[in-house]
């Protein structure tokens, strides 16, 4: 399912990998359709995906679970100052635990 830039299809652990080392400014569209559309297919079929070769500063992700952190710490009287807004079109605010089902 996944992508390394062999183009061997590939899992760790059963969580697929999709690659983005030959997603670039000159990458035919058709090329970034495939890539994009293994990155679709592993979160709606696995829910989850290792993106190899997404030239991300590290910085920057550890940014990004710096603030991930900062708000799980937040008390549960904070967090639910920003709800998640009703209807399941909308991807923003607090989700308290129990708000999405993810199965029936």
């Amino acid at each position: 399912m996944g992508s390394l830039t062999n183009g061997r299809a590939t899992e760790h652990g059963g969580i697929p990998i999709v690659g983005f080392a030959d997603w670039t400014d000159t990458t035919p569209l058709e090329q970034k359709q495939k890539i994009a559309s293994q990155l679709v297919h592993a979160c709606q079929t696995v829910g989850f995906v290792y993106i190899i070769n997404h030239r991300l500063p590290h910085e920057k992700i550890q940014e990004a679970f710096t603030w991930s952190k900062k708000l799980f710490d937040l008390k549960q009287e904070d967090k639910l100052l920003a709800p998640h807004p009703p209807g399941h079109a909308v991807h923003r605010g607090y989700s308290w635990p129990g708000l999405e089902k993810v199965s029936n």
